[in-house]
């Protein structure tokens, strides 16, 4: 279904890659809103932009709110009443319930990119999960179809459930980058390359591709290897000392995990 018209609204790196994918899928963008109307001309993201909300074309299917958490209702509030009425308006959230939008439109969903995005790369739509939902069954199905022409992966989830996945996104990706950022901050501080434990990384992940986490789990902690734990807790002692909380709080984790 490429014929399908949408309005994004937000200029971030979120509304940016969807952009994008969309153009390079068939998807026509009518039209691009976000408050910093200067910076947003000079992303060269060939779809006109639009200064003022009110002046935001009332024919798209649908409109894709890609903008802070916090700033979804008011974005929603703002739009033209038409669009209000009869026009499916989703945003791209993790966290905040699609009936943030429920005072505001008469229809109105999720439209979930899981993966995390930045402005310059490419990322591989045919490998990202979409998530979608509606309060109209019709409307979600909309969502799919829009979905399905931009990437592989579609799933129907609730807020619940997406909540649930963006609490678990943290775990897996934000707090584990944290830890490479703390695993980097050590070999500097001792003069030894981060390269070296790439691989390490790189195998890890892979492992998890195909089987469960729990299964691989490796290291002292799961072994019970008290002299190494203590060894390991003692060189921590001269780093900041949130390293060594963190080691303690995640060996503890793991020796209770059944």
């Amino acid at each position: 279904m490429q014929n399908q018209k949408i309005i994004i609204l937000g200029a971030g790196k979120v509304a940016q890659q969807i952009c994008k994918q969309c153009l390079l899928k068939g998807v026509e963008v009518l039209a691009l809103w976000s408050r910093n109307y200067e910076a947003t001309l000079n992303l060269n993201l060939n779809v006109p932009i639009v200064q003022e909300i009110a002046d935001l074309p009332t024919a798209a299917d649908t409109y894709i709110i890609c903008v802070s958490d916090a700033a979804i209702a008011d974005v929603a509030a703002q739009l033209p009443l038409r669009i209000r009425e009869q026009r499916l308006v989703v945003h791209c959230s993790g966290a905040t319930p699609m009936t943030v939008l429920e005072v505001h439109c008469a229809y109105f969903g999720i439209f979930y990119p899981l993966q995390t995005f930045s402005v310059n790369s490419k990322p591989d739509w045919s490998q990202i999960p979409i998530c979608v939902s509606s309060n109209v069954a019709s409307k979600t199905e909309q969502l799919r179809n829009l979905a399905k022409v931009i990437g592989n992966h579609i799933y129907d989830i609730n807020d619940k459930q997406r909540l649930a996945l963006h609490v678990a996104a943290v775990f897996v990706n934000n707090f584990t980058n944290h830890l490479f950022a703390i695993g980097e901050d050590i070999c500097n501080m001792e003069s030894v390359s981060f390269d070296i434990l790439k691989p390490l990384i790189a195998e890890t992940a892979a492992k998890i591709l195909h089987q469960s986490p729990a299964q691989v789990q490796t290291g002292p902690a799961i072994r019970n290897d008290v002299p190494t734990i203590k060894r390991h807790e003692s060189f921590l002692e001269d780093y900041p000392a949130d390293f060594l909380d963190i080691y303690k709080l995640m060996t503890k984790a793991i020796q209770e995990e059944e």
